[in-house]
C-alpha cells in the first residue's frame, strides 16, 4: 500500500525554457469531496464491481540518458540514472470525459508514484473537465519498464507490481494507494497497471504502429530522419528551445496508451459481456474459454483443471487479527505430481533427416494449424481423483491395446 498527500507542486513548463515566456509553477490539490462514494466491494473478489465508473489514466515520461558513458564507480556513486524531463498523463473516463497534463520536474527531482496520481486527478478538478472523481483507476502505459523507474518510490513500487515479460503489471490485486486527508478518513485509489505492448498484435509492438492503429499517429519531430533521431536522443534541447512541440510528442504518447486500452476493453465486454481491462491479449482467450466452460458445457473450471477453492486463514499484522483469504490451489492428486510432470517437459523438437550437405532447392517446414490445442481437445476430461501412477512401457502398450 501506498501513502501520498492530497497536493503537489510542479512546474506546467520547462524550468529552463528559453524565450520570453517564464516557467510556470503550480499547486494541484484534491480535496475529500472530489471523490465519488466508495463503491461497495464483495468479501470473496477483489475486482472492480462490474457498474462502477473508472478512469483511464494513459501516461509517459520523456528522458535524457547521461551523454558519455560511465565508469564503474560512476554508477555505483548514483550518477547513472537518466534525467526525467517531463512527467505526461491523457484520462478518459468510461463516460468519455477527457483532460491531459503535463509536468516538468526541476533538475533531478522526480515525482512519486502517488504525487502523479493527484497530479493527473486533481488537473481534473482544477481544468473542471469533472466534478466528481473515481477512484478505480487504469493506469496504462506502452512498456512500462521504461517509465516506472522514472517514479521517486521506485523501489518501494516494484515490490507490489509484477514483472511480465520483462515489463511491470498488476495482476489479480489492484495497487492501493491511500491518498490521506487530515482529520478526514483516506481515500483509497484501486490501480490497476496495464501495459500496451501485453495487448498488442505481433507484428504491431511499437507504440508508432499502435498509434495508427487507433488512428493517432506519432507526432514527426522533424522531416530530416537525421534530425528526427537526434532530437530523440537529445530531448531536452527540444524541451527548451521548442516546448510547444515537445508538448504536443509528449501528450500524445499518452492519448495512444489511452485509446487502445479502450479497444481492448470493448473487445474484452464484446466476447465476455465483462467490464474490465485484460492483462494480456491472450489472457482475453483464456477467460473466454473459462467462461465457455461454466457456460456451455455446464462444468467448472477446477473440475477440469484438477483444482479446488481453498480459504486460508492468515494473520494481518496491520490489522491485528486473522483474515480470510481464498486461494485457488490444485487437489492433493495433482500437487503431488505437479514438479515431476512440469521437470519432464523440455519444450518441441524440429528435424528433417538428410544427411550430408544438402542439394540446392526451396525447403518447406510444414507446421499444424493449433496443433496442441485441437490433440488436448480430443483428451476428454480428465479424471484427477482416481488416476494412478505407472512405470514401463510394457504398462504403456498394455493400455493402448
Amino acid at each position: 500500500m501506498i501513502e501520498t498527500k492530497p497536493f503537489v507542486e510542479i512546474y506546467e513548463t520547462p524550468p529552463d525554457l528559453v524565450g520570453p515566456r517564464k516557467p510556470v509553477k503550480s499547486r494541484f490539490v484534491v480535496k475529500h469531496g472530489d471523490f465519488e462514494p466508495e463503491a461497495k466491494w464483495t468479501s470473496k473478489s477483489k475486482k472492480t464491481p462490474a457498474n462502477s465508473s473508472y478512469v483511464i489514466i494513459g501516461f509517459d515520461t520523456e528522458y535524457k540518458t547521461p551523454d558519455h558513458p560511465l565508469e564503474l564507480e560512476d554508477i555505483k556513486a548514483g550518477k547513472g540514472n537518466y534525467r526525467v524531463l517531463s512527467y505526461q498523463f491523457h484520462c478518459e473516463t468510461n463516460a468519455g470525459v477527457k483532460w491531459s497534463g503535463i509536468a516538468c520536474p526541476k533538475d533531478d527531482e522526480r515525482m512519486s508514484f502517488g504525487q502523479f496520481l493527484v497530479f493527473a486527478l486533481a488537473s481534473g478538478i482544477r481544468d473542471k473537465a469533472i466534478t466528481m472523481l473515481p477512484t478505480n483507476i487504469y493506469l496504462v502505459g506502452h512498456f512500462t519498464r521504461a517509465d516506472v523507474p522514472a517514479f521517486a518510490d521506485f523501489r518501494d513500487l516494484i515490490q507490489i507490481v509484477n514483472n511480465v515479460r520483462n515489463t511491470f503489471i498488476s495482476i489479480g490485486r489492484y495497487v492501493a494507494v491511500d491518498i490521506k486527508f487530515h482529520g478526514k478518513k483516506n481515500v483509497r485509489l484501486k490501480v490497476s497497471l496495464r501495459d500496451t505492448m501485453l495487448l498488442a498484435p505481433e507484428g504491431s509492438k511499437s507504440l508508432s504502429a499502435l498509434g495508427d492503429l487507433v488512428s493517432a499517429p506519432k507526432i514527426v519531430l522533424n522531416k530530416n530522419p537525421a534530425k528526427e533521431l537526434y532530437f530523440k536522443q537529445n530531448m531536452d534541447v527540444l524541451r527548451r528551445n521548442d516546448w510547444d512541440l515537445f508538448r504536443r510528442y509528449a501528450l500524445n504518447d499518452a492519448v495512444i496508451c489511452v485509446e487502445y486500452l479502450k479497444q481492448m476493453i470493448s473487445l474484452y465486454q464484446s466476447v465476455t459481456g465483462e467490464t474490465k481491462a485484460p492483462v494480456t491479449l491472450s489472457s482475453i482467450g483464456v477467460d473466454l474459454l473459462l467462461k465457455s466452460w461454466t457456460k456451455s458445457l455446464k462444468i467448472q473450471p477446477n473440475d477440469i483443471l484438477g483444482k479446488e477453492d481453498y480459504t486460508e486463514h492468515r494473520y494481518d499484522k496491520k490489522k491485528g487479527y486473522y483474515v480470510k483469504q481464498q486461494k485457488t490451489v490444485s487437489i492433493n492428486e495433482c500437487f503431488w505430481h505437479e514438479s515431476f510432470v512440469t521437470e519432464c517437459f523440455h519444450g518441441g523438437r524440429n528435424e528433417q533427416f538428410w544427411f550430408g550437405p544438402a542439394f540446392e532447392a526451396e525447403w518447406n517446414d510444414y507446421d499444424l494449424s493449433s496443433a496442441y490445442a485441437t490433440a488436448m481437445s480430443l483428451i476428454g476430461q480428465a479424471d484427477w481423483r482416481t488416476w494412478r501412477p505407472e512405470s514401463g512401457w510394457n504398462s504403456v502398450w498394455r493400455d493402448l491395446r
